[in-house]
């Protein structure tokens, strides 16, 4: 494997376990919410899923922006700004 292999591999494992963690985060943080707040079992549902999307959204946007400092800079083509 090159090196630039193992940068995008390594990117994906950094992706993947951060990703488990914050959905899992995110889903206990609203399960606890939800247990202390609401009595119904659809809006505790509700806010159970709210948690994990929150911790998949953070760790999709974080992967995002790491995979894009992967990619190589373009120099601007001349005549454009």
């Amino acid at each position: 494997m090159t090196t630039s292999e193992l940068k995008v591999a390594e990117k994906w494992d950094t992706a993947l376990e951060k990703g488990i963690k914050r959905t899992a985060y995110g889903a206990i943080a609203g399960g606890v919410v939800a247990a202390l707040l609401f009595r119904g079992v659809g809006i505790r549902s509700a806010i159970l899923g709210l948690g994990s999307g929150i911790g998949v959204g953070i760790t999709y946007a974080e992967a995002k922006r790491d995979f894009e400092d992967l990619a190589p800079q373009e120099a601007p083509a001349e005549g454009k700004i």
